[in-house]
């Protein structure tokens, strides 16, 4: 039996590219050729207007409730917990539009409050790391994608999706954006005591290509 792969839950977000049309983001999520692939990209975007007006099939409408409730405690993350879940939200969207894809995630605090569940390392490639201030938002985007002119020297530091390679100069970034926030130049809004962690990003993908 193949080994799994560990994480937390799976996100519903916007593409790459397509967030031009959310507002209030427009081009905010490019720097250069680099692109912002982490986990603040709309979650539910394309079906939470059909979730509050009452319009989804029964079983979508329990797993949304069920995603906006359990956000409800000191991490504020809002994940679905069966990746068989996420898969029929993802089919529902692109129902609409093909503007989503599914993202799966690994946080060392997430991990200890809400566990993790296996997924099949052949339907995940990871893409790098997110910096997720808990009750808040991504500081890398945050920080260098809406403020790149203060963050020039991290630029060099991202991949291609937006994200650190690995963990190793996340703590040195978390306290320059720290500064910057004591200057007002970025926000600071911390009101979860886990504060931050370095999540990392998946992409996952059918195991087969045909599905």
């Amino acid at each position: 039996m193949p080994m799994s792969e560990k994480v937390n839950g799976f996100l519903v977000l916007r593409k790459s590219g397509t967030m031009d049309t959310v507002e209030p983001y427009k081009r905010l999520f490019r720097v250069g050729a680099k692109e912002y692939r982490g986990m603040e990209r709309a979650h539910l975007y394309d079906i939470d207007e059909d979730y509050i007006k009452k319009k989804l099939p029964p079983d979508l409408h329990i797993i949304i409730k069920k995603n906006h409730e359990e956000s409800n405690d000191l991490l504020f993350v809002e994940l679905i917990r069966d990746l068989e879940e996420a898969k029929k939200i993802l089919q529902y969207v692109r129902g609409k539009n093909d503007l989503s894809e599914l993202i799966a995630i690994r946080s060392d605090i997430i991990s200890e409050i809400k566990g993790t569940v296996d997924i099949d390392p052949a339907e995940i490639e990871w893409l790098g790391y997110d910096i997720l201030s808990f009750g808040g938002d991504s500081l890398i985007l945050n920080g260098i994608f809406f403020k790149p002119d203060h963050f020039s020297k991290w630029i060099p530091w991202i991949n291609d999706n937006g994200l650190f390679a690995g963990k190793e100069q996340v703590q040195a970034y978390i306290d320059d954006y720290l500064q910057l926030a004591s200057d007002d130049i970025v926000e600071d809004h911390i009101p979860s005591p886990y504060r931050f962690d370095a999540v990392r990003i998946g992409r996952v993908l059918p195991v087969n290509p045909m599905n």
